[in-house]
């Protein structure tokens, strides 16, 4: 079965399911399974250009490590989450992966504990995204890209947006 985008930006899933893109196509392909050390993953097609899966309510909304560093596709990799879009280009050999890695560490643990603050907000939580794919592009040359809900509350344009984004890819 196929989704439409639209329908994956709303989606409310308690597990992480996922697939392959094909156009505007968003084909279904697995659910969630216990990896090797126990942690959630979705096991996604290694021979599509672009793949995508769902990080439900109940998880981060930002990459995990294996998210930036493991996905599958030849190109890229969607994330779709509660306050919105990540797309993740394949990774290139990374000169230092333990700064990569300690990168990664300092964001989740800041957005850790920013989010649990009672009465935290969504627009400095994106500020925090955002100089974070930025540190990743300036000091990894990593390429990431973030599209917050919030960001573009016009659902037709945020929706075109993204869209445009993914169908921009080079292949």
């Amino acid at each position: 079965p196929s989704f439409t985008f639209d329908h994956l930006v709303k989606v409310n899933t308690k597990e992480e399911i996922g697939g392959y893109v094909v156009f505007n196509k968003f084909f279904f392909t697995a659910k969630e399974k216990k990896g090797p050390n126990g942690r959630s993953m979705v096991p996604l097609p290694t021979t599509k250009q672009i793949v995508w899966h769902v990080h439900p309510a109940n998880q981060g909304w930002w990459p995990s490590y294996e998210d930036l560093i493991l996905h599958n596709s030849q190109e890229a990799s969607v994330i779709f989450t509660v306050h919105g879009v990540w797309i993740l280009h394949k990774p290139r050999a990374l000169k230092n992966p333990e700064s990569f890695k300690q990168t990664w560490n300092n964001m989740n643990e800041m957005l850790t504990i920013y989010t649990q603050i009672e009465g935290w907000s969504i627009d400095c939580a994106i500020c925090l995204i955002h100089n974070f794919i930025q540190i990743l592009g300036i000091q990894h040359n990593y390429k990431a890209a973030f599209f917050g809900v919030s960001e573009i509350p016009n659902k037709a344009r945020f929706n075109e947006t993204v869209l445009n984004y993914i169908r921009n890819i080079p292949l």
